[in-house]
């Protein structure tokens, strides 16, 4: 219809303007069609509804790499749990991602309702839980001079916290671990950020897992960095 129309202005524009179609008279719904709209708001809808279903299909003959596509996700959220490795083209794998990134519109009802759900959480589960989070914050809270106290994870402990499986140069207690690497990831994601940054235990994380040299490539373009 879209291509219709476009046809029709070429020949003459004013077409577009004074020649109008009535929903009714098109589709046969009444004896006597109302004045409908003319050709431009035909156009206009027409031109909409195509680009709208053109935005919901796929491109005709598009490889499709799903490990791919989930390493370049794991690039920007530093999650991608080994059970995933090798098995992006399975169901399993796809019901477990949409599940962690789920549309807008959805998140947003999920708001809305968590407002309703939240007094109800606050009074019947959490009270069976309080002991649990009590005593992780008592097991895993630091006091540090001049900051306070802070999560220990975040000082990047590997003698406590570290995890080998994921670079870690010392293995601490499987209770005090994060789940998945999470800290391992983390100071990667935070060497990034901040290249001049040093501790002895993360440059041997960063040697185990790029390759030896690997802690003086980044120093040096920390270097280039602060005198460009």
């Amino acid at each position: 219809l879209a291509a219709v129309l476009i046809g029709l202005s070429l020949i003459n524009e004013s077409v577009l303007v004074f020649y109008r179609i009535s929903p009714d008279a098109l589709f046969g719904e009444a004896a006597a069609p109302r004045q409908g709209f003319n050709l431009l708001w035909w156009l206009a809808v027409s031109s909409t509804i195509l680009a709208i279903s053109r935005a919901f299909s796929d491109p005709p003959n598009a490889p499709l790499h799903p490990e791919a596509l989930l390493q370049s996700v794991a690039r920007h959220t530093h999650y991608r749990p080994a059970r995933w490795r090798g098995k992006g083209h399975t169901r399993a794998v796809y019901d477990e991602f949409v599940c962690l990134y789920q549309y807008r519109v959805w998140l947003l009802l999920q708001e809305i309702l968590g407002c309703l759900t939240a007094p109800l959480v606050l009074c019947l589960a959490l009270p069976a839980r309080a002991e649990e989070l009590l005593e992780f914050v008592r097991a895993f809270t630091v006091h540090v001079d001049g900051v306070g106290h802070v999560c220990g994870f975040a000082l990047f402990d590997f003698e406590r916290h570290g995890d080998t499986r994921y670079g870690a140069p010392v293995a601490g207690a499987p209770a005090h671990r994060s789940r998945d690497g999470k800290m391992e990831k983390s100071y990667l994601n935070f060497k990034l950020h901040h290249p001049s940054w040093r501790r002895d235990a993360g440059e041997v994380l960063i040697d185990r897992i790029a390759g030896p040299g690997s802690v003086a490539a980044v120093q040096q373009l920390a270097a280039a960095a602060a005198s460009s």
